[in-house]
């Protein structure tokens, strides 16, 4: 698995779990989809944590995004 380093402004939209995000039951076999600008690349992140460090919202649209990514967290790792 080929690993690069993608700023927050990179990120195009999320696809988690809508259901489970917004009722807080996000588990460690649950999967959070990241489409980023430029090349595919595939990134496997374990929760070690109780979070992730990753701030998720919803545009009204059915599109989720990734607004913030905390410092020191489990996503700033990727």
């Amino acid at each position: 698995m080929k690993q690069t380093s993608k700023g927050i402004e990179e990120v195009v939209y999320a696809e988690p779990d809508m259901d489970k995000l917004f009722a807080g039951s996000l588990e460690y076999s649950d999967m959070l989809f990241a489409h980023v600008k430029g090349q595919a690349v595939e990134v496997e992140l374990t929760k070690t944590e109780g979070l992730f460090g990753l701030t998720v919202s919803d545009n009204g649209r059915c599109r989720s995004f990734i607004k913030r990514i905390k410092d020191n967290s489990i996503a700033c790792e990727y």
